[in-house]
Order: C-alpha cells, then structure tokens, then sequence
C-alpha cells in the first residue's frame, strides 16, 4: 500500500526517473508535493511470470451467480415503469429575470 500523492504529473516523473528522460516544466513546488510513482513498483524482484492460482472457493459460485443475472435484469424491466419522454421535446430556455451585474476587473 502506497501513501504518496500521485497526480497526472507523477506518471512523467516516473519516465524521467526509472529511464532518465528529462521532464523539464516541472516546477520545484509540483516536484515536492507529488510523488514518481516508484514507490509503487518493486523494480528489484522480477516479475513472476506464473498463472495465478483461481482455486478458491469463493470462486466456485461464480458461474452460478453469472446465471441469476439474467433473471435479475428481467425482473427489474417488468417492475420498472418505462420513462415517458415528454411531447413535444423543447431544449430548456434561459431565466429571464434581472440580475446584478458581476464587478469584473480592478475597479
């Protein structure tokens, strides 16, 4: 369990750290606050290359739950009413009631 901060610039980080690609426009705040993402990876040990092992027994009732799904979704569609799309179909229309203005700028 990893409990770095990660965020869409720690992916770049990670290439720049594992493959030494240089990401230059990141700045120094951005590379104290979030992670590089190896932390979440153990680039020591190999990977393990081996079939999972699936025999569990909790695995066993899946396709016995895969075939009350079917029944599941038909007895929702009978007790579901179906939605009544309105007649006629109008795009919706902007409020026309006044209004203050926004003080935009320095003033």
């Amino acid at each position: 369990m990893v409990h770095d901060t990660f965020d869409h610039t720690s992916q770049l980080r990670l290439l720049e750290k594992r493959f030494g690609v240089p990401v230059p426009n990141l700045s120094a705040w951005r590379r104290s606050v979030t992670g590089d993402m190896t932390s979440t990876f153990n680039f020591a040990v190999p990977p393990d290359g081996s079939a999972p092992f699936l025999d569990h027994p909790a695995l066993k009732a899946v396709p016995q739950q895969v075939q009350c799904v079917p029944d599941t979704v038909a007895t929702l569609a009978k007790v579901t009413p179906p939605y009544r799309v309105p007649f006629p179909q109008l795009m919706p229309t902007q409020e026309t009631t006044p209004a203050r203005g926004i003080p935009s700028g320095p003033c």
